[in-house]
């Protein structure tokens, strides 16, 4: 694990990363060669506020970026997996208690492909991808969500819709309707006047 010195220096180890993000995992080179997680210790958490300033902060991003070194296949890729699936997953693992609420209005949506993750706020991408994994848990258990994530990384297994309904059954539209209705009920339960129209 590497932990630089400013945040210039994490944009230079952390190789190709375009999102605002706290750490990141490179992959090994070639095979045979070890990959590293880079920690940038001096992300803001809040105004004046860095990641070594919150120790749940802290372990919550060391944890996901453990979850990809152990998970992700040694290569620059995630087989057919979307930034939805490393991505929740990873915040799935990661967290304990630290969850950042999305500040889009309900009911968010699945940023589904890549392109979509890339066009979401930071916080919103991973936190929407953290809810839906979280769904996926409690509503078909943890294996199955574990066997669709294991799934989802092999190329050979074909699309990551395609193993979606392979593993739960149901495709994954319907699924995502069905937890944008759950997240619009839970948020107006909350009471939350920004969140609610």
């Amino acid at each position: 694990m590497l932990l630089p010195r400013n945040g210039a220096e994490f944009k230079k180890w952390i190789v190709g990363s375009s999102k605002d993000v706290a750490g990141g995992y490179v992959p090994p080179g070639s095979p045979g060669t070890q990959g590293w997680i880079v920690i940038d210790t001096a992300s803001s958490i809040g105004p004046g506020r860095t990641l070594l300033d919150n120790r749940a902060w802290l372990e919550h991003d060391i944890r996901h970026e453990f979850f990809h070194a152990n998970t992700l296949p040694e290569s620059d890729s995630a087989g057919n997996a979307p930034l939805w699936v490393t991505e929740g997953y990873a915040e799935w693992a990661g967290s304990t208690a630290i969850v950042v609420f999305p500040q889009t209005a309900p009911p968010p949506t699945l940023p589904v492909t890549n392109s979509e993750f890339a066009k979401v706020r930071a916080t919103d991408a991973y936190a929407q991808s953290f809810m839906f994994v979280s769904y996926l848990v409690a509503r078909f258990g943890q294996a199955a969500a574990i066997r669709f994530y294991k799934r989802s990384l092999e190329p050979a297994y074909g699309s990551t819709a395609a193993s979606f309904a392979h593993v739960f059954k149901h495709d994954l539209a319907s699924v995502e309707k069905g937890w944008s209705r759950q997240y619009k009920k839970q948020v107006a339960a909350l009471d939350v006047d920004v969140y609610v129209k």
